[in-house]
């Protein structure tokens, strides 16, 4: 049980940071195959482990739950006083996981350009189009119309649906679209329990539900029967997400422009240690599949 609730901690910690991939935490953990196996099979009629796997999955979702409220609040402090320099983090982590998704995820598999420049377009239209008034933290929440409740569970499920596939970061395409500071500022002020606060973070959930189980079911038959084509489109969304993350038109002063150079490395020096071990973790169970046969 503690286990499962550390891991969701995790995973939620992550799915509030553009640039490290929820998936990735979970391959890490050794936990992507038992999570996709477990939402397969609460929604099948007849299975022999129904209730274990509710009960893991509930475990999984309240340490998730813990580390999306906590880190978030976190978050929250951080562009409140340093805004520039926590954008350059963001920057250096989606910067650095092009190489490592390229790596690890497109091993043997050939790009397709067509799909990856496709990719680079929808996120381009994206930005063009979103609502990016680059208000950090937001104290004034909009209405509850129902266009907005709506538009919670696109932030949710978007969210959701990127935590299942290893190398893709929701809150990136959250950033992206002009929601994350929106999604942020709400999850970190779940516990003042204001209704308009409460109210959207269930709808967000409802979105992160769907995500998840549809992401589950479409993200293994897209690797099964398209894979190359697949990551070749992340592979453009992550390409075209570096490029509009980066804050070109703030005007920096020395101590910023270093203390944001800093903030930028420091980014790198998170993903590249977490491909490392990921490395390893791969490198360890290839030994021990060898060992045995």
């Amino acid at each position: 049980m503690k286990n499962n609730i550390i891991a969701g901690m995790l995973v939620g910690i992550v799915n509030t940071v553009p640039g490290v991939s929820g998936g990735t935490i979970i391959l890490l953990l050794g936990y992507l195959d038992k999570l996709m196996n477990a939402i397969s099979d609460v929604f099948k009629k007849k299975t022999k482990n129904k209730k274990e796997n509710i009960i893991f999955l509930f475990q999984v979702a309240v340490g998730v739950l813990i580390g999306l409220i906590g880190f978030a609040g976190f978050l929250e402090i951080l562009f409140k006083y340093i805004p520039t320099q926590t954008i350059a983090w963001f920057a250096g982590m989606i910067l650095c996981s092009i190489p490592i998704f390229i790596e690890n995820e497109m091993k043997k598999v050939k790009i397709n350009k067509f799909w990856s420049l496709l990719g680079i377009i929808l996120i381009g239209l994206l930005y063009v189009f979103s609502k990016n008034d680059n208000v950090t933290v937001i104290r004034d929440f909009p209405d509850l119309t129902l266009l907005h409740l709506l538009t919670l569970i696109t932030v949710g499920f978007i969210s959701g649906a990127a935590t299942i596939f290893p190398g893709l970061s929701g809150a990136m395409l959250l950033l992206i679209i002009g929601q994350y500071y929106l999604y942020k500022s709400y999850i970190a002020n779940i516990l003042t329990f204001r209704s308009d606060i409460i109210i959207p973070v269930i709808f967000i959930g409802i979105g992160i539900l769907l995500g998840v189980v549809i992401s589950a079911k479409i993200t293994s038959f897209l690797l099964r029967k398209h894979k190359g084509n697949t990551l070749s489109f992340i592979l453009g969304l992550i390409l075209a997400s570096s490029i509009i993350i980066i804050p070109f038109s703030t005007e920096h002063d020395f101590i910023t422009s270093v203390t944001s150079l800093i903030a930028l490395l420091f980014g790198a020096f998170i993903v590249t240690s977490l491909n490392s071990l990921v490395k390893k973790k791969r490198n360890y169970s290839d030994t021990l599949i060898k060992q045995k046969y």
